[in-house]
């Protein structure tokens, strides 16, 4: 049987060790690092910005609570001419 070479690779399909790498590039290793860096920093981002989003709306359920319970106490029963009383 007679293997031709061609780019790497023998006729009968098998890989030519001599040619394949085993290990990553450096440029590789570089943008996977980037990668990974960029993806930690927007999870870290949408983690912050979900949290100040709570903080936020519990904030304003508590002002909203303390006002409600500031106009409950108004006394809005019509005076003695009609007119309503405000406290």
């Amino acid at each position: 049987m007679v293997s031709h070479r061609l780019i790497g690779f023998t006729a009968d399909m098998k890989i030519d060790q001599s040619r394949h790498q085993q290990a990553f590039s450096l440029m590789e290793s570089v943008v996977g690092m980037g990668i990974v860096g960029i993806l930690t920093t927007a999870i870290y981002a949408a983690l912050t910005a979900g949290f100040n989003t709570v903080r936020l709306a519990r904030e304003d359920q508590r002002a909203t609570r303390r006002l409600l319970d500031a106009t409950d106490q108004w006394d809005l029963r019509p005076g003695p001419m009609g007119h309503r009383l405000q406290s």
